[in-house]
């Protein structure tokens, strides 16, 4: 009956009786949930994990609300056991996979959701999510499939028709994924999810002015940084650019340990080619987070010219930490290359190009054969390239790289 203040004391009465009664406890978290008091929900969590540590409700309510914040690394944090109760608990199970396939994590999340399906084989919930895996997985046409045919049995199924239209956006069917999002009913339409992935289809479609207007309208029913970043995309997008900025840098003051915000703001300075602030950003990133790869990175690269020396440091120091990885041993080499280094420099970007030789590969590959003495390979490789109509960041420049060599300069 939306008697709030009344329920609270209600529930406050029990606890001071019954203080161990977990279910009174993780009532009160609720109450606050649907006040919209997120902040005061999430400390009590906290307050109730710690009187309850093995209990996995506390931590399975405030996992979610990380996880619908878009931070679900922040959510899989919470659970850093290994037991066997918790790792056949079909609702921890199912939290995992969802966490694991907002972070990209593919195969973990492939495998922890096939374990929720052997649990759990008539999960409906568990089948949609298993769709959505696979798709990610490049499966995009089974999984659409599957959903149509779950939806055609279910079409009142709101959170099936979502998932059909996630899908549809990963085969980029814009028009098909926006149609079928707008038979949802008006409340459906106004949830933040749903605004989320009607702002993303927008902006696929050209129609930026939509997409911003959709962002706005997320980002004031839910402010987190998730919204945030998409709204400033979506205002970058539209050729605001400063008010895209504006938006991270008014965010930063209130929210200053962001890093997934100050590491986005970072890139959009080194778009408009504003190194010095690019470089002061990820700067405190590294002063949060001293380990952090994509900093180290950057870092790495902007001053491969102006403090070679220390870029050096930062690319042993992030090879070190991700091994094997493209991008990282791409920017080693080039370091390594601004050094003087010239052999170390060809080894690494061999075995950056040996785990994909794409066009920028080549193109530093070139570069680092030339100064070697290698003009021809590096004539013969830049020709080749060229020659394809692939369009990259740096082809203006492996133009120029290759008319030079050719030219015998």
């Amino acid at each position: 009956n939306q008697q709030f203040e009344k329920a609270l004391k209600a529930y406050d009465s029990v606890i001071t009786e019954h203080k161990d009664s977990l279910n009174a406890l993780l009532s009160k978290a609720k109450l606050f949930a649907m006040q919209k008091k997120h902040t005061e929900m999430v400390e009590w969590l906290k307050r109730v994990s710690s009187q309850f540590p093995s209990a996995i409700q506390p931590k399975l309510i405030l996992a979610q609300y990380y996880l619908s914040e878009g931070r679900g690394e922040k959510a899989m944090s919470l659970f850093g056991t290994t037991d066997k109760n918790v790792l056949r608990n079909p609702a921890y199970l199912q939290l995992l996979a969802s966490a694991q396939l907002e972070t990209k994590q593919l195969k973990r999340a492939n495998l922890t959701v096939q374990r929720l399906l052997e649990l759990q084989p008539d999960n409906k919930e568990a089948w949609m999510l298993n769709a959505l895996v696979q798709s990610s997985l490049g499966q995009s046409d089974k999984a659409e499939r599957e959903l149509k045919e779950m939806l055609r049995t279910e079409p009142e199924n709101s959170t099936l028709r979502v998932n059909v239209a996630k899908v549809l956006y990963q085969q980029k069917k814009y028009e098909e994924a926006e149609a079928l999002l707008t038979k949802l009913g008006n409340q459906q339409l106004e949830k933040v999810g749903v605004l989320q992935l009607r702002s993303t289809l927008a902006s696929a479609m050209g129609m930026h002015q939509q997409a911003e207007m959709l962002a706005q309208k997320a980002f004031g029913l839910q402010a987190t940084s998730a919204n945030l970043l998409l709204l400033a995309q979506q205002t970058w997008r539209g050729g605001n650019h400063d008010g895209a900025v504006q938006l991270m840098t008014d965010w930063l003051e209130n929210n200053p340990k962001e890093i997934k915000v100050r590491f986005e703001l970072a890139s959009l300075y080194m778009q408009e080619n504003k190194i010095d602030q690019a470089i002061q950003e990820n700067e405190v990133i590294l002063q949060q987070d001293a380990d952090n790869v994509f900093a180290l990175n950057n870092l790495a690269w902007m001053y491969k010219e102006t403090k070679p020396v220390k870029a050096l440091e930062l690319g042993i120091k992030l090879n070190d930490l991700r091994p094997s990885t493209l991008a990282f041993l791409d920017t080693l080499a080039m370091v390594q290359l601004h050094n003087g280094l010239l052999e170390e420099a060809a080894r690494n970007i061999e075995k950056a190009s040996a785990i994909r030789n794409s066009p920028s590969i080549i193109y530093h590959k070139a570069i680092i054969d030339s100064k070697r003495g290698e003009w021809l390979a590096a004539i013969k490789a830049l020709s080749i390239l060229l020659e394809q109509d692939l369009d990259f960041s740096e082809r203006k420049d492996a133009e120029k790289l290759l008319q030079n060599l050719k030219e015998g300069s």
